[in-house]
């Protein structure tokens, strides 16, 4: 299991990479943590690499919890990377996109890193930063 965070507060950019097995403690506790990252903007772009995700232990309940936990971030988006070959992790991915828009302004699944950065922001030097970030930390 695992969960790694990279903030850029100067940006509100939240890069989170989610990989090998997920769990509900591991999950709830991964989301406070963002909620302490974030709680002093509302217009936080995060974008969660959930790509590498090899196996899901949770129930339909941990997802929406894990997304009633989540602070609400009116001014936010989050771009969520889901993998392409994957329906189950795909569909707790959807799962949770529906719950967590009653907490974030928009949530949105990509399975492309540059179509993800694009729609966080359209500012290009913004892009430009965030796409460091994510060559600097993940493995795509």
């Amino acid at each position: 299991m695992g969960f790694l965070r990279h903030f850029l507060p100067q940006h509100h950019f939240l890069l989170s990479e989610v990989y090998g097995e997920i769990n509900s403690k591991d999950l709830f506790e991964h989301i406070f943590e963002i909620n302490k990252l974030a709680e002093n903007t509302d217009s936080l772009l995060e974008l969660a690499d959930c790509r590498g995700i090899t196996e899901i232990n949770l129930h339909t309940d941990d997802v929406v919890t894990s997304a009633d936990i989540e602070t609400d971030k009116i001014g936010s988006k989050l771009a969520i990377l889901a993998p392409e070959n994957n329906k189950l992790v795909y569909g707790m991915i959807n799962a949770y996109r529906m719950f967590a828009e009653e907490h974030r302004q928009q949530v949105k699944i990509f399975t492309d890193v540059e179509q993800a950065l694009s729609w966080l922001t359209d500012d290009k030097t913004q892009i430009d930063i965030f796409r460091k970030q994510v060559e600097d930390n993940l493995k795509i």
